[in-house]
């Protein structure tokens, strides 16, 4: 099996059910394995993850926990590391279905599926960034070859920025390959409103990344449920 798809949820199941056909597609156009990392939802999350034949574990609520335990119980050569509300587009799916080899680890630029102007500027500034730093956000999908992942020793399990510390980790060994197709972010969530709000405070470098964590903070404090998933 060449990809695992790790997917954090916590009260997902709307984001689930709107993306069904796109999982379906991608678990059989890739030969994919869809592994769920659910944070103790009070929803039909966990029921949905396992309608479409997910490994499902259950974890505390936090995202970079999430990715680990999914990661652990992998199978794939790359883990891909996807948000319950975004999908990949159809030029997406066929870079990995034809992926080199000899990537270790990439990640896609963004579209925020959106008529609002200020996500469209948001989606533009966020591949900009990410060109100039050569670091990604996980609303990016960020794809890692798996004992790459290992040797660098996974997600730092914080509760915050944990996509940008461990993009900053790993370009440090190995340049990451910019994938110039689309991860597509589906506002279905107040959560994911909140977390493209929050991302707009690092727009320009990484350097930054005391304010959106002083902002989330304030966030948590606002949104106790959203507490670890920013």
């Amino acid at each position: 099996m060449n990809f695992s798809f790790i997917i954090p949820t916590l009260n997902e199941e709307r984001s689930l059910l709107l993306n069904l056909i796109f999982l379906k597609k991608i678990r059989k156009y890739l030969n994919a394995e869809l592994i769920v990392v659910d944070g103790g939802s009070h929803d039909s999350t966990v029921n949905i993850a396992k309608t479409l034949s997910c490994n499902v574990y259950i974890s505390e609520p936090s995202r970079s926990k999430q990715f680990n335990l999914g990661a652990k119980h992998a199978s794939g050569k790359y883990l891909v590391f996807l948000h319950a509300d975004t999908i990949l587009d159809n030029d997406a799916i066929d870079h990995l279905k034809n992926i080199n080899k000899n990537t270790q680890w990439g990640f896609f630029s963004i579209k925020i599926k959106s008529n609002n102007f200020k996500y469209k500027i948001l989606s533009a500034l966020i591949n900009i960034r990410s060109r100039l730093f050569n670091y990604a956000t996980g609303d990016q999908v960020m794809v890692v070859e798996n004992n790459f992942f290992y040797e660098a020793k996974g997600f730092k399990e914080i509760y915050l920025m944990e996509d940008i510390e461990l993009s900053n980790r790993i370009k440090k060994l190995s340049k990451p390959s910019l994938i110039y197709f689309f991860s597509i972010i589906i506002l279905v969530s107040l959560q994911c409103e909140i977390r493209l709000s929050d991302s707009s405070v690092i727009l320009i470098s990484h350097k930054w990344v005391v304010l959106p964590i002083c902002n989330g903070i304030a966030l948590a404090k606002t949104y106790p449920l959203f507490t670890p998933f920013r």
